[in-house]
C-alpha cells in the first residue's frame, strides 16, 4: 500500500522535534550517570532546569512545525491534526521518562515533628509518578483552557460593537485589542485565584488532621490577623522532595479558599520552630500582598509584551515580501515575548522571596536561625549543592539559598542595633 505523500511529510516534519529531544536525553541522562559513577557532585535544581528548558524548546520546535505546514496540513487536515497531538504526546512521555531517570536516590528521612499521623510511612498512600503526571497534565490543560476561553469571551464580547455600529476599521481593531486585554487580565484572576483548588487536583494531597499540626500551622496565620487557610500535606512516592507553598488569595471563599502546601518530607524534618518559620515566610507573602502584585505584573507584560511582539509583526508586513522571513521575525517576536516575560517574573519572584524573608523575621517575630536551618535543611532533602558565594541564578524563581542565609544572617547580627539602622542595613544589603 502506496503512503500518501502528504501524509509522510507531515509524519517526517513531527518526528523532527522528537528525534532531536530523544537525542538530547539520551546524552544528558548518560552525563548525569557518568557524573553519579566518579562521584562527582550534581546540582539538582540546575540538572532540573535544564531538562524542562529542552523539552519547552522541543515543543516549541514542534508547534513551529505545526503552524509553518499550513499548506501540508490543508491537504490532510484530520491527520495532520492527530500527527501533532501524538507528537505532542510523545514528547510528554520523553520528558516524564527523563524526570524520573534524573531524580536522585532518596536519602533517609529526617524526623522532628511528633506526630503520629507521620510515624507510620507503611501505611502512607502514595500516587504513582504516572498518575501524578496525568492528572497534572489534564489540570493543567483544564486550566489553560479556562484561561483562553475567559480571553477569546473578552475579544468576542468587545468584537460585537464593531459589528453591530460598523465602526471603521481602526476602531474595530482597538475594541478587540481592548477585549483581548481585558481577557488575559480577567483570565490571569481566575486562574490565580483557583490557584490552591488547581493544586488540590493536581498535587496528591491529604488533610492535614493532627490537631496539635494544625493548631501550630493556623496559629501562624490567625496571630497576624488572617483566616487560616485549608492545610494540605503533599503525598509523593519520592521522599527527597521538600517543599512549602501558600496559594489563593487572602480572605477567597469555595474554591477560591487560598490553601498552605506542606511536603510530607518538610514536616517531618522540620522542628516546630523551624517550620512556624517556613510558614510565617508564606505569611509574609500574603501581608506584602505579593501574589496580587505578581497578578499585575503577569498582565501588564503579557499585554505590553504581546502589543510589541504584534507591532513588529505588523511592521514586518510592510516591510518584508511573503516568504520565510516574515515567518522568522514572527517566531523570533513571540519568542522573545516569552522570554522576557518570564525572566521578568523570575526575576521579581527572586525579590519577593528575599522581602518575603525579612518581613516575617522583622515584622512577625520569625526565628531567623530556625529559618536558616530551615532553608538548609531544605537543600539536603532536595539534594541541591551548596551554591557558595557565586551569584544568584538568573532563571530560577528562588534565590539561591546562600543568598537568603545571608541576609538572615545580617539580621541576627543587626539585632542589636535600632530598627532604622537595621532596615538600612537590609536595604544595603539587598
Amino acid at each position: 500500500m502506496e503512503l500518501n505523500p502528504t501524509v509522510m511529510s507531515l509524519a517526517i516534519l513531527s518526528a523532527l522535534p522528537i528525534a532531536a529531544y530523544a537525542v538530547w536525553a539520551d546524552y544528558f541522562t548518560r552525563s548525569l550517570a557518568e557524573k553519579e559513577r566518579i562521584k562527582e557532585p550534581i546540582d539538582a535544581p540546575t540538572v532540573q532546569l535544564s531538562s524542562r528548558l529542552a523539552a519547552l524548546g522541543a515543543l516549541f520546535f514542534q508547534f513551529g512545525i505545526y503552524l509553518g505546514s499550513q499548506e501540508l496540513r490543508a491537504q490532510a487536515p484530520t491527520l495532520g491534526y492527530l500527527l501533532f497531538v501524538s507528537a505532542v504526546l510523545i514528547q510528554i512521555g520523553l520528558q516524564n521518562r527523563v524526570d524520573r531517570q534524573i531524580q536522585p536516590k532518596p536519602k533517609p528521612r529526617l524526623s522532628a515533628v511528633p506526630d503520629a499521623e507521620h510515624t507510620s510511612p507503611s501505611s502512607i498512600e502514595t500516587a504513582g509518578s504516572g498518575e501524578v503526571a496525568l492528572r497534572a497534565f489534564v489540570w493543567a490543560t483544564a486550566g489553560g483552557a479556562l484561561y483562553l476561553a475567559i480571553m477569546v469571551s473578552g475579544v468576542l464580547l468587545f468584537s460585537l460593537p464593531g459589528k453591530l455600529l460598523a465602526l471603521p476599521e481602526w476602531a474595530n481593531t482597538l475594541c478587540i485589542l481592548t477585549g483581548g486585554a481585558l481577557g488575559v487580565g480577567f483570565g490571569l484572576l481566575a486562574n490565580f485565584a483557583l490557584g490552591a483548588y488547581h493544586l488540590k487536583k493536581i498535587l496528591p494531597v491529604t488533610a492535614i488532621t493532627d490537631e496539635s499540626l494544625r493548631t501550630l500551622l493556623t496559629e501562624c496565620f490567625t496571630h497576624q490577623g488572617l483566616a487560616a487557610p485549608e492545610l494540605w500535606r503533599v503525598e509523593t512516592e519520592r521522599a527527597r522532595e521538600a517543599t512549602a507553598l501558600i496559594a489563593g488569595f487572602n480572605g477567597g471563599r469555595w474554591v477560591f479558599r487560598p490553601g498552605l502546601f506542606l511536603s510530607r518530607s518538610a514536616i517531618e524534618a522540620l522542628t516546630p520552630t523551624e517550620l512556624s518559620a517556613v510558614v510565617l515566610h508564606e505569611v509574609a507573602h500574603l501581608k506584602l500582598r505579593h501574589l496580587r502584585k505578581r497578578l499585575l505584573s503577569s498582565a501588564g507584560l503579557i499585554v505590553g509584551l504581546t502589543l510589541a511582539a504584534t507591532f513588529v509583526v505588523f511592521l514586518s508586513l510592510l516591510a518584508l515580501p511573503d516568504g520565510p522571513g516574515r515567518t522568522l521575525v514572527s517566531y523570533a517576536a513571540a519568542a522573545g515575548a516569552m522570554i522576557i516575560s518570564f525572566r521578568g517574573l523570575a526575576a521579581q519572584s527572586r525579590r519577593h522571596e528575599l522581602e518575603a524573608d525579612r518581613y516575617a523575621v522583622r515584622r512577625l517575630n520569625a526565628d531567623p536561625a530556625a529559618m536558616i536551618e530551615a532553608l538548609r535543611k531544605f537543600d539536603r532533602i532536595n539534594q541541591v549543592q551548596p551554591a557558595g558565594n557565586g551569584p544568584s541564578p538568573k532563571l530560577g524563581t528562588h534565590p539561591s539559598t546562600a543568598d537568603r542565609v545571608n541576609a538572615l544572617e545580617l539580621m541576627i547580627v543587626s539585632e542589636s542595633t535600632t530598627p532604622a539602622e537595621a532596615d538600612e542595613s537590609e536595604k544595603r544589603a539587598a
